[in-house]
């Protein structure tokens, strides 16, 4: 199957991404960029074109994202109207990838992972992560010991590091420990800190609630025109990097009341009446009421923390002019602006996508690892 990079490197492929008004040249995305339907943001200047990345929340930066981030500041750079965002998911399951709860020191030898999040909090939200301070000053410690064992640049990768713990001093959650070194290893590599905002901080704006209610009114249809688009995908040999929907599928999770895990809710029908269901690992159900045919999230909203899943970009779709993409997110999104059109009448932004997914040039993968050697991320 295709992937995203395979299909940059084709004729076809590139005109085919091209129909689907995703493209990897900054020109032609600017072209077709329109000011959003609804500015979600009060302060938004007039005629500005916000341009938004998401990125679960990390400790460190793998080339892939790197690449997203310095196409926000390419477009910044040689566009004035341009608006660049950062979106941060503080919402994912925090275990779901390494990156939000450790960091990894690269040696000679390879690479050695350095815990910094608390034990046991995998299933957790990083929302809702408060930090061990123990086990926090522990891992810095082990950064620190690993340093001064490096080979390569010691002196260098002991000032550096020195400065970047100062900037964390005053985190007591995972979320604000992510965003310190973030904004941190930004401006030190980068000299870019995109203007930056939670999921979980943007989803108190209503506008997304309304735009997922309208996914849950159309379930039945949302569910055959998504499973029709990855086989359709899946024909032109075309990985969509989403599974069909199961038929009780709903674009929802819950934030579980007793453990603060995060629980993926499902459609139940009861007499005329639809629900969204979850169960927690000790067995407790948890039922919330959406109505019967002007289906809405309130009763769930009033009882728990909920959040989105893959569909966040139809959510974000009229409040943006347009999106950067990644390898994944490239793809799914063939299968969601086809939703988008067919369905619920949107008109998807168009995508912008990286053509250098390497930036650091380095074997380490790692935006840290370039810090640390006090380098910085040339302009082109």
């Amino acid at each position: 199957m295709r992937d995203l990079m395979e299909l940059q490197t084709s004729l076809s492929g590139r005109r085919f991404l091209q129909d689907e008004m995703i493209f990897d040249n900054p020109d032609q995305f600017v072209d077709h960029l329109k000011p959003p339907v609804k500015p979600i943001d009060a302060h938004a200047r007039a005629g500005g074109l916000a341009i938004y990345a998401h990125q679960q929340v990390y400790l460190d930066y793998p080339d892939s994202v790197v690449a997203k981030v310095l196409l926000l500041r390419g477009l910044r750079d040689c566009y004035p109207s341009i608006e660049p965002h950062f979106i941060w998911i503080d919402t994912d399951r925090s275990g779901s990838d390494k990156l939000t709860l450790r960091l990894y020191f690269h040696t000679l030898q390879g690479k050695v992972p350095v815990r910094l999040a608390p034990a046991g909090c995998e299933r957790i939200e990083p929302r809702f992560i408060q930090l061990n301070p123990a086990r926090l000053e522990d891992g810095l410690a082990r950064i620190e010991k690993l340093i001064a064992h490096s080979a390569v640049d010691r002196a260098v990768k002991q000032r550096q590091f020195k400065r970047l713990v100062e900037a964390t001093k005053c985190s007591s959650d995972l979320v604000s420990l992510s965003r310190s070194i973030t904004n941190h290893l930004f401006a030190e590599t980068l000299d870019f800190v995109p203007k930056h905002i939670c999921l979980s901080k943007l989803m108190e704006a209503k506008p997304l609630r309304f735009a997922i209610e309208e996914i849950i009114n159309r379930q039945v249809e949302f569910v055959e025109i998504v499973n029709a688009r990855i086989a359709q995908l899946k024909e032109l040999n075309i990985a969509s990097q989403l599974r069909p929907l199961p038929q009780d599928y709903l674009p929802l999770f819950m934030t579980c009341p007793e453990d603060r895990s995060r629980l993926r809710l499902r459609l139940k029908r009861d007499f005329g009446r639809h629900f969204a269901f979850a169960q927690s690992r000790s067995g407790t159900r948890h039922l919330f009421d959406l109505g019967e045919d002007n289906l809405s999230i309130e009763q769930l909203e009033e009882q728990v923390a909920w959040s989105p899943d893959v569909t966040l970009p139809i959510l974000l779709n009229d409040h943006y002019s347009g999106m950067i993409a990644g390898k994944s997110s490239g793809l799914y999104m063939l299968v969601l602006r086809y939703a988008m059109q067919r369905l619920l009448r949107k008109q998807p932004v168009p995508i912008l996508v990286p053509t250098h997914w390497h930036p650091t040039a380095s074997e380490s993968n790692s935006l840290l690892d370039v810090y640390l050697r006090g380098q910085k991320l040339a302009r082109n």
